[in-house]
């Protein structure tokens, strides 16, 4: 890891220090560090490694899209492991034990989802631009990410701003209210499994 640090220095040890699970502590810093160098090229891409430190501190606030250009098959290798660059990233900050795209729903903000049929070359990797969907059978299973802040990994006194021109690349849409962030639906998957219950 000191190879790691020493080249990207603060800013992948900043990414790393959000991560949820410690369990794959190689294959994240190598998708991280992945992910440091394609946002630095900036080929054509929209957001920076500033916004995806924003919305990694602020899980409950708008946040621009963190693109990166997909590849010919849409997925990117980590370690010998390939999936989809959204599902990676997700898989890094918010859910350890995510599988597939299948399981994952862009919100509507969202200006680069992933979807398979989806002509642009860019794909958001912003984490908190995406819901988990969670299956009845496995409801209680998967942990339910915090929408408070959450405090830089490097320093307790470290804040991380919102970015200046907290504007879409392709467009500008309108701030999350409340019915769509991922607390809601996590809220609103819950109520519903409560109501079969009882009917």
């Amino acid at each position: 890891m000191s190879n790691l640090l020493h080249y990207h220095g603060p800013t992948v040890k900043k990414l790393l220090g959000w991560r949820i699970n410690d369990d794959e502590e190689k294959w994240a810093e190598k998708a991280i560090e992945s992910l440091v160098k394609k946002l630095k090229k900036k080929d054509n891409a929209c957001g920076t490694v500033e916004d995806l430190e924003y919305a990694l501190a602020n899980p409950g606030a708008h946040s621009k899209c963190v693109t990166i250009t997909k590849s010919q098959d849409g997925r990117l290798q980590i370690r010998f492991r390939k999936n989809q660059p959204h599902v990676i990233y997700c898989k890094v900050w918010r859910w350890p034990d995510l599988q597939s795209h299948t399981e994952l729903k862009a919100i509507p903000e969202c200006t680069f989802p992933f979807e398979a049929n989806n002509r642009t070359q860019q794909i958001c990797i912003n984490p908190y631009h995406y819901q988990r969907i969670e299956h009845p059978s496995a409801f209680n299973n998967y942990p339910s990410s915090s929408p408070e802040p959450i405090p830089s990994p490097l320093s307790s006194t470290t804040s991380v701003s919102p970015p200046s021109g907290m504007i879409s690349c392709a467009s500008s849409p309108e701030y999350m209210d409340a019915a769509s962030s991922p607390s809601a639906f996590h809220e609103d998957a819950e109520n519903h499994m409560r109501r079969q219950v009882i009917f």
